[in-house]
């Protein structure tokens, strides 16, 4: 058990400091990035003088984050599990503690929303984002991305947690 935790740190960590030395590249110049067809925004933290820094498309930028997890009001202890433990590892590699919603507290899930969405809840059903447990299995999962938005689901709500 404590070689999966183990594990499960150095990946998170890893991923979160590839993606960091990978998006953090912007420098120099007008800092203008590139425009990104598919989300329509720019690819670098551009601002002019007296204008608020833009957090572009980051799960968490200059000590903060503005993304919530979302779990379905009725979750089994597994889905509490994957939310809770996403907010914990969150925390551990950011320093920074993500809020946990359930989903009775959202009415839709816009394009610019910021949530990560979990297990059978839903917004992620009314989204077609929840997958068929014939597609993945029962310990199985998907993650996709709507919008600014994390959808990670599971066959059945292990398979949500394995995703987590």
């Amino acid at each position: 058990m404590k070689f999966m935790k183990n594990a499960w740190r150095w990946l998170l960590t890893t991923t979160l400091a590839a993606s960091c030395l990978l998006s953090g590249c912007v420098g120099g110049g007008d800092n203008t990035g590139s425009s990104d067809s598919s989300t329509g925004s720019s690819g670098g933290n551009s601002s002019s003088p007296g204008q608020t820094p833009v957090k572009g498309d980051y799960l968490f930028s200059d000590g903060t984050s503005d993304y919530k997890i979302v779990i379905p009001s009725d979750a089994d202890a597994d889905e509490a599990l994957a939310g809770e433990r996403l907010q914990s590892l969150f925390k551990e590699a950011t320093g920074f503690t993500l809020p946990i919603l359930q989903d009775t507290s959202i009415s839709t899930v816009g394009d610019d929303d910021r949530y990560i969405l979990l297990g059978d809840n839903d917004l992620a059903v009314e989204n077609d984002m929840v997958p068929t447990l014939a597609s993945v299995k029962s310990t199985g999962y998907t993650i996709r991305t709507q919008g600014k938005s994390i959808y990670i689901a599971g066959g059945r709500s292990v398979g949500t947690l394995f995703g987590v």
